[in-house]
């Protein structure tokens, strides 16, 4: 009988640990995936007034051969009924630290290829794809309206195609009471612009027309810049980005002092951040060197000189006074 019990209490435990997410599917006939069926995303909902919205990487399609190149998991939704479940942790590493802090957790499933700007139709292969990912997230957003205009934190995560789908909503994340921000593995600095000149042929493939607020020109108005986030008072925003990382225009040694230089300047002016030589502190990241730590545990975790980038947001989720971690 005791043995039955063990197995018994084993079984309710694993299925309480794998519940804390379910899956939800969205109705709006416009809210899809590139192939068309609704798109999905993540919720762990504990009834709390505080919440997180992560939205985590992907790439993009830049053009027809690269949509075409992309892995179906990332143009397709999730094929399971809704309040399937999956734990947190799986997902999301700092998802699961503030999941423990009490907050809600919602998590979007990637599969517009746009970064989640879109509102436009591609004929590939001789169909019409869809480019929803504005959609899908208007959609989420006015789902958990009530909740969130009352939320007494909000705080929106970006990793990597996430940073871009942050920015180029942020006329809709900003209008939240109480929001502030996360920015992993994209920024741009101003000595980051200085050192290659913007290409934008692949605006309006993967982008359509864009946001109103991006009045037609992504890189005057909706680049991943500290002027995007102060033109929406954004400034409660911790930015992460490090020397290593393959999508940092700063690659060469002589260059590494300005960068650091110059992406400091920027987290002063906001609300904290996090910037490492990440090669030489063996800090892999979803791709190598520290692009994207927000996803794994062992990224989140990882110390350089005793320090974490778990600790380091965790102290400012807390409200501690500009925590800001350089070191290379």
């Amino acid at each position: 009988m005791k043995f039955l019990w063990l197995i018994l209490f084993i079984l309710v435990s694993q299925n309480s640990y794998g519940s804390e997410f379910e899956l939800q599917k969205l109705q709006d006939k416009n809210s899809v995936c590139n192939d068309g069926k609704s798109a999905n995303y993540w919720i762990a909902n504990q009834n709390s007034d505080k919440w997180l919205i992560h939205l985590p990487g992907g790439g993009g399609a830049w053009d027809e051969k690269t949509f075409i190149a992309r892995d179906k998991n990332k143009k397709e939704n999730i094929n399971k009924p809704n309040n399937y479940s999956k734990s947190i942790s799986s997902l999301s590493a700092v998802g699961s630290m503030l999941f423990d802090k009490g907050y809600n957790i919602l998590f979007v499933h990637y599969c517009s290829s746009d970064l989640y700007a879109g509102d436009h139709f591609h004929k590939i292969n001789g169909k019409d794809v869809p480019f929803k990912g504005r959609k899908i997230i208007e959609e989420i957003l006015s789902i958990h309206q009530k909740d969130l205009i009352s939320s007494t934190d909000t705080v929106i995560a970006g990793q990597s195609a996430g940073v871009y789908g942050v920015i180029l909503n942020l006329d809709l994340f900003s209008k939240l009471p109480n929001a502030r921000f996360i920015l992993d593995a994209a920024w741009r600095d101003t000595y980051q612009r200085s050192l290659k000149k913007p290409n934008d042929s692949w605006v309006s493939f993967t982008l359509g027309k864009m946001p109103r607020h991006c009045a037609g020109s992504f890189y005057e108005n909706c680049n991943v810049t500290i002027d995007t986030l102060k033109k929406f008072k954004a400034n409660n925003s911790f930015i992460i980005f490090n020397y290593g990382d393959p999508f940092n225009w700063a690659k060469s040694e002589k260059q590494k002092i300005p960068f650091f230089k110059s992406i400091e300047n920027d987290m002063r002016s906001l609300s904290g951040g996090f910037s490492v030589d990440a090669k030489k502190y063996k800090l892999k990241g979803a791709i190598k060197w520290g692009h994207g730590l927000l996803g794994q545990k062992e990224h989140f975790n990882h110390k350089i000189n005793g320090v974490s980038l778990s600790k380091l947001i965790n102290d400012w989720i807390d409200g501690r006074n500009n925590p800001i971690f350089i070191s290379y």
